[in-house]
């Protein structure tokens, strides 16, 4: 599974989502949700994590390829998926000091939102979080408040996903065009 963060700065950093195992033998990711380290988690079908082992060393890993489906209750079940059209990645915005940020999504869907407080009560600033089902061509508005010390307040990127089943988020600057356009 893919991550993705947008730093204060505004570079994209990219990485792979770590799954965890509860007692029981279930696997979850957890999600930040609020004030004082609140998580959510997200559960995780057995089918879609990967075993991998390199000598002794053993790491799992989750499915690139995604699809989920919620439970009478609620919960939220990564499952693994056979179509390579649409995926789910994790997406952090990073907001600036003392600000927030949110993300909108356009060709998209919005399946589980999380809020990252940067200290315990969210003074030093809240940034959006969550999971999303992306197609090749979806579209990320970011905006962000706070002392951003000269990066864009508003960033929009767009999902690309190459030949080799590898997903990209590239940055565009249509947003900045729109903004020209309305000033003239």
């Amino acid at each position: 599974m893919w991550g993705f963060e947008i730093s204060r700065a505004g570079y994209i950093s990219k990485g792979c989502v770590v799954p965890q195992m509860t007692d029981q033998g279930y696997w979850y990711i957890s999600i930040p949700t609020g004030s004082h380290g609140r998580t959510a988690r997200i559960w995780i079908n057995r089918k879609a994590v990967i075993q991998t082992r390199e000598g002794d060393k053993v790491t799992y890993q989750i499915n690139d390829w995604l699809t989920y489906r919620r439970t009478e209750k609620g919960n939220i079940v990564l499952m693994p998926s056979d179509s390579k059209n649409e995926t789910i990645v994790y997406l952090k915005a990073e907001c600036g000091y003392r600000g927030s940020s949110s993300i909108e999504i356009e060709n998209g869907e919005r399946i589980f939102s999380g809020a990252y407080y940067h200290s315990p009560r969210g003074s030093l600033g809240v940034s959006d979080c969550g999971l999303f089902l992306v197609r090749d061509g979806t579209k990320f508005k970011i905006k962000r408040t706070g002392r951003l010390y000269g990066a864009p307040s508003v960033i929009v990127l767009k999902v690309v996903f190459s030949p080799n089943n590898v997903i990209e988020l590239i940055k565009t600057d249509e947003e900045a065009d729109e903004e020209l356009k309305s000033l003239l």
